[in-house]
């Protein structure tokens, strides 16, 4: 009845870290700024710009001071700004959760009218599973992948040398190698490809990248040996490809868009008889560069990046082969088989009312190469899906 004649918009429900920003853009394709309908504001945008304004004068604080006194401000701005939002857009918010529906009054005597009631959801178990028969190599691959001092021998590229052993993602912090003497230079030139905080770029996101592609691979290696297997392969990759770059041109290639294309795979449908196959690919790096790649010299990083660029696809490589190699170590996957088992002790379970459906037991999983493995693993064993 709601929707009959009326122009309506679906949104999603999935809970989302909205910025100032994010919820006037919402309430804008609902609400003209300068003519608002709300009667609690005067004029909507210039009070969602004002909030915008301090939102992003807080959040650019934090980059030059991330001491916790300075986030501890921030985190008590932003709560303060997202009251101020609460009762800006309060006339045309409508809340009902679960929770107001059972506390609410008029609602709880509604839903027992018609026979409706929510069911009691359990508390969650943590469940565990015997990782004795590979704990050598497991404790191996996470030190390596995500060393307990990674944080202290992560400061500059000359602490790097403190663990030889650990995975360092070289090639997701470029910048960090970049030599005192073309320091400016560099920053230049990521002013030019529209970079704002050139400060924060050069020293502290390249630096947390690296950081979040180890913690990633951590969070795979943890999800399934699937996917592990999926990102190493991805990561030593992508490591191999920025050493053919440097040995093609001579450059690091930064790539805003997507994936970094293979250099040899450009090469290769470089053929053009009439320019030759460099001056062909010359062009094709002009293409990508209109799509935001640019290259730093060589000339303008510390040999040592190679170095540890080779040495990462040398420790990736060694992890890959110990799991997945044809001398590998691991015969069996205990995640798996505790997984299975549990699966089928939920299946054999009897119902608790009579005349309850079948069971069904609903699998959820952060990554895709998880979700397929263990589909296809569970075929394997005759479990219907």
């Amino acid at each position: 009845m709601l929707c009959n004649g009326n122009k309506v918009v679906l949104l999603t429900a999935t809970p989302y870290n909205n910025r100032p920003k994010d919820l006037a853009n919402l309430i804008y394709l609902f609400q003209k700024p300068g003519k608002s309908t709300l009667r609690n504001v005067e004029n909507l945008g210039a009070a969602f710009d004002e909030l915008i304004a301090e939102y992003k004068n807080a959040y650019n604080a934090t980059k030059k001071d991330s001491s916790k006194k300075a986030m501890d401000l921030f985190t008590k701005k932003s709560k303060d700004i997202a009251k101020r939002i609460q009762n800006l857009i309060a006339p045309v918010t409508i809340r009902r959760s679960r929770k107001d529906l059972k506390e609410i009054k008029k609602y709880a005597e509604d839903l027992k009218k018609r026979g409706m009631e929510f069911s009691e959801v359990a508390d969650p178990k943590s469940l565990t599973y015997d990782i004795r028969p590979v704990k050598d190599i497991y404790l191996e691959t996470l030190n390596a992948i995500y060393p307990r001092n990674i944080d202290e021998i992560d400061e500059d590229v000359q602490e790097l040398d403190k663990d030889k052993t650990a995975y360092k993602a070289a090639r997701y912090k470029a910048l960090l190698y970049v030599k005192p003497e073309f320091v400016d230079k560099v920053i230049r030139q990521l002013q030019e490809e529209g970079y704002e905080d050139t400060d924060f770029v050069m020293k502290q996101s390249q630096r947390q990248l690296a950081k979040f592609m180890r913690r990633l691979l951590v969070q795979r290696f943890e999800s399934s040996i699937a996917a592990f297997q999926a990102s190493l392969n991805l990561l030593i990759s992508n490591s191999e490809n920025i050493l053919k770059w440097i040995e093609h041109r001579e450059t690091i290639p930064v790539y805003k868009k997507g994936n970094l294309p293979d250099i040899e795979t450009l090469r290769d449908t470089a053929d053009d008889t009439l320019f030759g196959v460099d001056e062909a690919l010359e062009k094709q790096v002009a293409q990508l560069k209109n799509k935001g790649l640019f290259e730093i010299k060589m000339d303008y990083i510390e040999p040592k990046f190679v170095e540890d660029v080779k040495a990462d696809i040398e420790i990736l490589n060694t992890i890959k082969n110990n799991w997945f190699g044809k001398n590998e170590q691991i015969k069996r996957d205990p995640k798996l088989d505790a997984f299975i088992d549990i699966v089928k002790k939920q299946l054999a379970k009897k119902p608790e009312h009579k005349g309850e459906p079948n069971r069904k037991i609903v699998v959820f999983s952060g990554y895709a190469d998880t979700a397929k493995y263990l589909y296809e693993k569970m075929l394997q064993q005759n479990l219907k899906m």
